[in-house]
């Protein structure tokens, strides 16, 4: 998922970032599946590959806005305790936001 802050034109990744440099780095060549098959191996049977993927792009007004999605969509979800403590510190570390 992407998210920008309102009135800035960059978009950032919150939330699927190691899967996003994973898939990345497969399109690119740089590992191979099973240290045997790089994506060129694949050839045309994964066809139009870069058109089935799924991007959320998000705008939010201010950092507790992204917050509060970030720990809504993953909290007793996909994220242990531990992960989420984590994530709520570093808003409170980097932007002084207590969620």
């Amino acid at each position: 998922m992407l998210f920008r802050l309102e009135g800035d034109s960059d978009y950032k990744i919150i939330d699927g970032l190691q899967r996003t440099t994973a898939i990345l780095d497969f399109l690119d060549g740089r590992f191979k599946i099973f240290d045997k098959f790089s994506f060129a191996d694949f050839g045309e049977t994964l066809g139009s590959f870069d058109s089935k993927l799924i991007l959320n792009m998000y705008t939010f007004e201010n950092w507790k806005e992204i917050g509060k999605f970030y720990i809504d969509m993953n909290e007793n979800i996909t994220h242990s305790k531990a992960d989420i403590q984590k994530a709520k510190d570093w808003f409170l570390a980097e932007h002084s936001i207590e969620l």
